[in-house]
């Protein structure tokens, strides 16, 4: 997640998500085997959420997380969202070469219009894109409209407060000084607690919970 996050900031400077170089050099390290296991801690944690039926992902970048999804519940199709046409065609790949393309699909489009019938999903999930979302008080309104009656939201972001030391050290795992320079711009693009809460308040959510850790925040939601 937090690679995704530095690398759409630097792709593009808008909420479109990253395409051409970017989604290719982002795509080259994010498969690093020093970082998949970001992606399978992520999966796990969406595992705990939903044992079958219609996942949403929004923002997939290369799609390693909605493939450590699929292999860990079998019963669940995963419909992957992203604005970026070249991220799209690499996270297709990617699918394709582990014999998944049956269960997880792409679909070209941007979170705060999002292009499906009302109460079809049954879980709708976004890590690291937040900050980008040109509207994203509509976009959890759209999330709200496109999730079945009990169905849950998750959405992991960078916070602009996070801990500096941990920011620090995140910084320096990352080889790329251009790549660096994007977690400081992301950080600098994402919410805070306050700023969250004041948004999700403006949305059809009565209730929500946020998880904090020193780098990121976790908003869960369930629709009544």
């Amino acid at each position: 997640m937090r690679l995704r996050d530095v690398a759409r900031t630097i792709g593009m400077f808008r909420s479109d998500g990253i395409d051409g170089f970017f989604a290719y050099k982002y795509d080259e390290m994010a498969s690093l085997p020093a970082f998949r296991p970001d992606h399978r801690e992520t999966a796990e944690n969406l595992a705990d959420l939903i044992d079958a039926g219609l996942v949403l992902e929004i923002g997939p970048g290369p799609g390693y997380t909605a493939i450590e999804l699929a292999k860990l519940v079998e019963d669940v199709q995963i419909v992957c969202l992203d604005a970026s046409k070249t991220m799209i065609e690499i996270a297709s790949g990617h699918v394709e070469e582990e014999g998944l393309g049956e269960r997880i699909t792409f679909q070209e489009g941007v979170a705060h219009r999002l292009p499906f019938p009302d109460e079809h999903f049954d879980l709708v999930v976004s890590s690291g894109s937040l900050h980008e979302w040109r509207e994203a008080g509509k976009a959890f309104q759209e999330m709200h409209r496109v999730l079945k009656s009990g169905g849950r939201v998750r959405v992991t972001d960078l916070r602009r407060d996070a801990d500096r030391e941990a920011l620090d050290e995140l910084a320096r795992a990352i080889p790329s000084a251009l790549m660096r320079w994007g977690l400081r711009h992301s950080v600098a693009e994402a919410y805070t607690r306050q700023k969250l809460v004041d948004l999700l308040g403006q949305t059809p959510w009565p209730e929500y919970e946020i998880a904090e850790s020193p780098l990121e925040l976790c908003v869960s939601l369930l629709k009544t």
